[in-house]
Parts: C-alpha cells; sequence; structure tokens
C-alpha cells in the first residue's frame, strides 16, 4: 500500500512540475508597409506591465516573426523599426493559451499601427494548448519522462526497492541485551 501511495505522490507531483510549460502560447505576425510589402529588420519586444521583457524576434525577409513561451498575460507590444526608415509603435493586448496573432502596418509619416486577433497561425487543429507540433511533442515527452522518474522516486521512497522479497516488513531477531 504505502508502494501505490508513493508512486501517486511521485506522479502527482511531477505533473504538477511539467504544467506550467503546457500553458505556454505564441505571438506571430507580420509588418507590412503601406504598399503591403514585407518589412524585415523590425524588432518586435514583449514586455508586461512593469516593462520586464518576455521575449522578443526580428522579421524575417517576409516580414514574419514568432515570439513563443508567453504565459497568459496582458502584454506591451512594442515595433521598433531599427534602421528601416519607419515610425516604431506599441499596442497592448491580452494573450491567452491560443496564442495571438497581431500583424502590423507600418510608415514613415506615421505610428505603427497593430492589429491583433487570437490565435496563432502555428496552432495543431484540436490542440487544446495552441502549441506547434514540435513544442506539444516536447511537452509530452517531458512530462512522460518527469512522470517515469517520479514513479522511480516514488517506489524507492515506499521502499520498493529493498532486499526484502516477501513484502512484508523484515523479521529482526531481538537482541541479547532484551532478553
Amino acid at each position: 500500500m504505502n508502494k501505490v501511495i508513493g508512486s501517486v505522490c511521485g506522479i502527482g507531483i511531477a505533473m504538477l512540475l511539467a504544467l506550467p510549460s503546457a500553458f505556454c502560447a505564441d505571438v506571430v505576425g507580420t509588418v507590412l508597409d503601406l504598399q503591403q510589402h514585407p518589412v524585415s529588420g523590425v524588432n518586435i519586444v514583449v514586455q508586461d506591465t512593469t516593462g520586464k521583457t518576455f521575449g522578443q524576434a526580428t522579421t524575417d525577409a517576409a516580414g514574419q516573426y514568432k515570439i513563443s513561451g508567453l504565459s497568459p498575460n496582458t502584454y506591451d507590444y512594442m515595433l521598433n523599426p531599427l534602421g528601416t526608415g519607419f515610425k516604431g509603435g506599441s499596442a497592448v493586448s491580452y494573450l491567452d493559451n491560443n496564442g495571438l496573432t497581431m500583424n502590423w502596418k507600418v510608415s514613415n509619416a506615421g505610428d505603427a499601427v497593430a492589429l491583433a486577433a487570437p490565435g496563432s497561425q502555428q496552432e495543431i487543429a484540436g490542440d487544446p494548448f495552441g502549441l506547434s507540433m514540435p513544442e506539444f511533442i516536447s511537452v509530452v515527452v517531458l512530462g512522460v519522462g518527469v512522470a517515469a522518474g517520479a514513479s522511480v522516486i516514488g517506489y524507492w521512497a515506499a521502499g520498493g526497492f529493498s532486499n526484502n522479497s516477501s513484502g512484508r516488513p523484515p523479521i529482526i531477531p531481538p537482541s541479547s541485551a532484551s532478553l
């Protein structure tokens, strides 16, 4: 019975440790100019309301970016055009477990404008966590590995690896001092 309780406790602890990584989401998007041309080399930074940075990415040749591993929260999204000649901008939006698509329009005449929509383009159909396939596989493998390790530790803690094969407590002969 102790072995079962120890194993169940170990599995429960392992699942709690693996849980935070399962609730991460991505912010994806595209930066375009007013003529619908992709803009590369633009930096997107994700910060909380205190200014702490949680992620950043630079747009590729197609104007696309992806920031992974963010927990659900309300974030400030800052667009820094670096040396592109366009003006920067900022936006505030809530990010949930399904991710967020935030597309930007930039110009050299006015601040960048963001359009946000729930969900990310990287979702797996039917995936409740909004993870890409490699992220989903890594969470599953991590969870299985941690659960297996915790089961072994729980089994060991419950005395499962003792040399006593009968399953009963060892019989300790009385010492001569007690007679």
